[in-house]
């Protein structure tokens, strides 16, 4: 062998072992010292008794207990036993360094000093003064620890010494040498990895090598590997087939200033900044989407493989050198730790703008490549593995990170992660949702918006601030066309673009914050103190739980003003997408699977809309299922088209509240956009009013808007809850007289709340609301929801065509009327039916058709008698007994008392005024036989002056008078009307029936 080439190989032997075996050795050293250090440092720090303690424990002379002295002997000749054989073992590893150092003088005293300058840096002139001020404590010959030196002071090493390295590092991988050294000490792994057959002095096994490192565990292995990729990436140009792959993208993208000498080499230009080629490959992944396909894939490899150490970034690892000694000086360099430590810290304020940006780009690529996170692909191997999440998401050789957490979030719903996945699955989306410039699609859909709209919050680098602007814009759009219904007419400066708020919405489906509102950094920040006091979820329900706890309490005047907004914002998107809502997703997905047709594709798979999909909109499902409950289509199966009870109630829970804003519910917001513009002013206080609004002009919307609202409506009948006016106006009533009410559902609620509506106690308010909603409910035989629950069969039977409340009761009037049909009536519809006639006889606003027949005669007549009670009605009937009202009003009103007197529990009057009399005399009446069981012991209520006149003039409209012209005496009498309101009157009257009848 030539002198030349003996001492070549003798030069890189020496520099592989040093790799191998001095660097590893001289760590633990290191930390054996640093340890030794903290043992002195306690003990020193130790009062002076107890140093004594110590020091009598390990004497000698110390005092034994029985029996210790044989267990003591024969630990001391174990311990010497174990010290001779650490001496031999130190012997033979100082035999091996001394060795190692003979090597080293040997070729030393053989070489010449040119021969040392060609071979060894630290003896380079170019490099003589950079050693001397940043390395002088690194010996000459050790070239690796010189170079390792030198590079991290690239800024500053001199022009000249810089080329010295690069030339040095060129070598190094092209040498075939050097694959006969990684033969060495990489022997086992070869076969194992595939690397075999490699063509030497080409790199190929090193190359092959670097991509399969994180899976060997040689310790000797790796750290040759480690430090060898630590050279190699300090420059683009050492990668094996880089510049081939990239070579257009680096001249189109201006990323290196270098000039091609062939299809390998790149020779540097002379204005070029020393240490400025380890910056290209952060310059390329800048414009990542923007390069070849096989330059994505190269980029892509060589983040996978520098995934585990920040250092083998060297743009990041450069850029927030300060940060990583100032936030992460304690945390582990490998195993992606330092990568993890800078992301928490990323919008700390210490931070700089270059590291943040450099942070940025490096969170970029994991988002394209999930193995470029190396503790989520860690964490999370086997989970993707056992659910094939890469086996339809391969792209470009690698699996984007969205797609990933899609998949491993559908695994969740029916089997269970790993914790550590688990944990992952939340940083990442956490990172996604924090930095709008995570998302590329989110970046080119929405730029020029937030350039317009969110400047301010892009410049402010606060976490999660600009996704949140443009939430809040694109909601504040919705309320500007509500207002105008004109969206084309508003400057573009008002208007989040369709193709951002679709893209907002994706962002959100990705990341679903609904499943943990951690995820929301801003909604978290907002409302932590409110969650930490009202809404902390129980053991078991999980962070989804917290959401839901915030809605049901938006009213609480203790949330903050900005918490209920940024709730409010995250709520309009999440009511957009039925999977959103993990509690109602879960427990309604095999409902919506059989009722509604519903899929569930995850966003990234559903297809482009184009008008002839049979799959319906995901922010419809939801509507679907409330609307099987009303059982429309008369000629379905019901029970196959009706959800499960478990589901019935989480639906009822989201309808509740969404019922806070109409923009909760797409439904009938997306329905009824142009009737909210024309019909129903904005309120800025409360959005709910929006709902009541469409309510009370139901006959007038368009026939969308109708159904949509029909559906509501009927769901809000059963649970009064959504009707959040209502709620707030009655809230004391409810906690006074309907508390037990209040969580059964099933319509007990409103139930309880009309029985009590005309209480003196009761707030003048809370009446109005229950008022509203009556004549809400006459609109639509569905908006009762106890009479359409009870009457189901029976209607189908009688009055199959009717559609209106009032039709209900006016085709069933008649019915009760014939005692053979009557008989044939369930009786849990005739009680429901019997309840509507009742409350129907409270006020003629309830009765459309009496208000028409009568309207104009209770404003000529009754206009100074207060509505409510039957108090127009009554006043009514004793004008109609003077023959004053118009013959439409009178027939009608004899139609009212015909049914009256013979369904006595349809007499509001009767029923109300006479409650305690009825409960005291007539409890186990029959009762059609009511009023006569009150006649008979009406003598007997001597206390309650208001149910004797009652009966009294039930009497005289039934004919059951004193002589048979007592029904005329009011007319040849006017004054006995009046007259008939006096208690003694009624006596007399009485006793008069009873000598008449006998």
């Amino acid at each position: 062998m030539a002198y030349s080439s003996w001492v070549g190989m003798a030069f890189l032997l020496l520099c592989i072992s040093c790799l191998a075996q001095e660097i590893p050795t001289r760590q633990v050293g290191a930390e054996n010292a640093r340890l030794r250090r903290t043992r002195v440092s306690v003990a020193e720090g130790l009062p002076a008794a107890q140093r004594v303690k110590q020091t009598a424990a390990r004497s000698p002379g110390n005092a034994r207990q029985p029996g210790q002295g044989v267990q003591q002997a024969k630990l001391r000749t174990a311990q010497n036993t174990g010290r001779q054989g650490e001496v031999e073992r130190n012997a033979a590893v100082n035999v091996g360094r001394k060795s190692k150092v003979a090597s080293r003088e040997k070729v030393d005293s053989v070489m010449s000093e040119a021969e040392k300058a060609r071979n060894y840096i630290g003896h380079r002139p170019q490099c003589a003064e950079d050693v001397d001020v940043y390395c002088s404590n690194v010996q000459r010959e050790n070239n690796f620890q010189l170079l390792f030196c030198l590079q991290r002071q690239a800024e500053r090493v001199s022009k000249k010494c810089h080329q010295v390295l690069w030339q040095f590092k060129w070598n190094l991988t092209q040498d075939a040498r050097l694959d006969h050294t990684l033969q060495q000490w990489c022997k086992p792994e070869i076969p194992q990895s595939g690397c075999a057959g490699k063509e030497p002095g080409k790199g190929e096994l090193l190359s092959c090598l670097l991509s399969k490192r994180k899976d060997f565990s040689n310790p000797q292995c790796q750290s040759v590997l480690m430090r060898i990729q630590m050279i190699v990436f300090s420059d683009f140009r050492l990668i094996r087939g880089f510049v081939e792959d990239c070579r257009k993208d680096i001249e189109k993208f201006k990323c290196a200033k270098v000039q091609f000498v062939d299809a390998n080499i790149l020779r540097e230009q002379s204005d070029t900044p020393a240490g400025s080629q380890g910056l290209t490959i952060a310059c390329l992944e800048e414009h990542i989407d923007d390069l070849a396909e096989v330059c994505q894939k190269r980029l892509s490899v060589k983040e996978e493989q520098a995934a585990d150490d920040v250092r083998l970034d060297r743009a990041l690892a450069r850029a927030c050198q300060q940060e990583l000694e100032k936030f992460c000086s304690d945390v582990p360099v490998q195993q992606g730790k330092e990568y993890d430590c800078l992301y928490h810290h990323k919008f700390d304020e210490a931070v700089s703008k270059e590291c943040r940006r450099q942070i940025r780009r490096r969170q970029k690529i994991e988002s394209r490549d999930y193995k470029a996170d190396y503790s989520f692909a860690k964490a999370c191997k086997g989970d993707i593995e056992k659910h094939h999440c890469l086996d339809s998401n391969i792209k470009y050789g690698f699996g984007r990170m969205a797609k990933i957490l899609l998949c491993l979030d559908e695994a969740a719903e029916d089997d269970e992660l790993s914790t550590n996945c688990e944990a992952k699955i939340e940083d990442a989306k956490e990172r996604i949702m924090g930095d709008f410039e995570l998302s590329h699609a989110l970046v080119d859909a929405c730029h020029q918006d937030v350039n317009s709209q969110c400047r301010e919050e892009a410049d402010s680098a606060k976490e999660g601030a600009v996704i949140e602007c443009l939430m809040g814009k694109v909601v504040d759009e919705e309320e500007d066309e509500d207002e105008d219904n004109q969206p084309q007419n508003r400057p573009a400066t008002g208007k989040v673009s369709e193709k951002c708020a679709n893209e907002i919405q994706r962002l959100i489906e990705r990341v679903d914050p609904g499943s943990d509102y951690h995820i929301d950094h801003t909604l978290e920040r907002s409302c932590k103190p409110f969650i930490m006091s009202e809404c902390t979820p129980d053991t078991g329900e999980g962070d989804a739980a917290v959401l839901s706890c915030l809605m049901e309490k938006v009213d609480n005047t203790k949330m903050p003003d900005e918490c209920r907004k940024h709730l409010m914002h995250l709520q309009y998107f999440i009511a957009r997408d039925f999977k959103l809502d993990h509690q109602l997703y879960s427990t309604c997905k095999e409902d919506a699977n059989r009722i509604c047709s519903a899929s569930f594709m995850n966003p990234e798979e559903q297809p482009q809309e184009d008008g002839n999909s049979n799959e319906l909109p995901p922010q419809m499902i939801l509507a679907c299922l409330y609307r099987a409950e009303i059982a429309e289509d008369e000629n379905e199966d019901e029970e196959s088209h009706r959800v499960s009870r478990s589901c019935h109630a989480e639906v009822l829970r989201v309808l509740r509240e969404r019922a806070v804003s109409v923009r909760l519910n797409p439904a009938i917001h997306d329905a009824c956009l142009t009737d909210l513009g024309s019909l129903c002013p904005p309120s800025d206080d409360d959005g709910s009013q929006e709902f009541k609004c469409l309510q009370q002009h139901y006959d007038r919307v368009t026939s969308t808007c109708r159904v949509a609202l029909k559906r509501w409506t009927a769901a809000e009948a059963e649970d009064i809850r959504m009707d959040k006016p209502l709620i707030r106006a009655c809230q004391a009533a409810i906690q006074k007289y309907c508390k037990e009410e209040a969580n059964r559902g099933e319509g007990a609620l409103i139930q309880c709340l009309v029985e009590h509506k005309n209480d003196a106690d009761l707030p003048h308010a809370c009446n109005e609301e229950i008022q509203d909603f009556q004549k809400i409910e006459m609109k639509d035989k569905s908006f009762d929801f106890n009479l359409r629950k009870a009457c189901r069969t029976d209607g189908k039977k009688f009055c199959p065509e009717v559609k209106t409340r009032q039709e209900v009761l006016d085709c069933f009037k008649d019915h009760l009327l014939d005692k053979e049909i009557e008989s044939q009536i369930s009786q849990e519809c005739l009680t429901q039916l019997k309840l509507a006639f009742k409350e129907r006889g409270e006020n003629i606003d309830l009765d459309s058709a009496l208000h028409n027949a009568c309207g104009q005669d209770a404003e000529q007549l009754c206009n100074s008698v207060s509505p409510g009670e039957a108090k127009v009605v009554e006043c009514l009937r004793e004008h109609d007994a003077r023959r004053e009202v118009s013959p439409g009003c009178h027939d009608l009103l004899q139609q009212r008392e015909e049914l009256q007197v013979k369904i006595p529990q349809v007499d509001y009057r009767l029923m109300t005024i006479c409650k305690s009399s009825i409960h005291r005399f007539c409890s186990e009446t029959h009762p059609r036989d009511i009023l006569y069981c009150l006649e008979d012991h009406k003598l007997a209520m001597s206390g309650d002056v208001g149910c004797q006149r009652v009966i009294t003039e039930r009497q005289i409209e039934a004919g059951r008078s004193t002589v048979p012209m007592l029904p005329y005496i009011h007319i040849l009498m006017p004054g006995v009307q009046i007259g008939l309101r006096n208690a003694a009157f009624c006596y007399l009257l009485q006793i008069l029936t009873w000598i008449h009848v006998w």
